[in-house]
């Protein structure tokens, strides 16, 4: 078992919300819980599905805007099978987009998925 964390960089930007929709290969992982990191305390979403290999998470602040690098939230995980690398993959597309933002608007930048070996 294992403890996969999403983490915002931020720099300067202030952030009012984190929306992390992770995908991962079922036959190889599964999820036992997902927390909330303690920057953004208004959890919002927080569901995983492991039949379908998907992990929603959403979290925001209304005052006290973290910025800088801050830690979104923290999925437990499991490998069930062996492999040469399990590939953790943030969605972005519509209705389940991965985003980072601040007064309603996008401030996303990049996103840096995962491979677990």
């Amino acid at each position: 078992m294992f403890t996969l964390t999403i983490r915002a960089q931020a720099g300067s930007q202030l952030v009012d919300g984190v929306a992390a929709y992770l995908n991962f290969d079922p036959a190889l992982l599964q999820v036992q819980a997902v927390t909330n990191g303690s920057a953004l305390p208004v959890q919002i979403q927080n569901q995983f599905n492991n039949s379908a290999g998907t992990v929603d998470f959403a979290a925001g602040a209304f005052s006290s805007f973290p910025s800088g690098i801050f830690d979104v939230a923290y999925a437990r995980l499991q490998a069930i099978a062996a492999s040469a690398g399990a590939p953790v993959t943030f969605n972005r597309s519509t209705p389940r987009r991965s985003d980072v933002t601040f007064g309603g608007a996008s401030v996303l930048g990049a996103v840096n998925d995962a491979l677990v070996i």
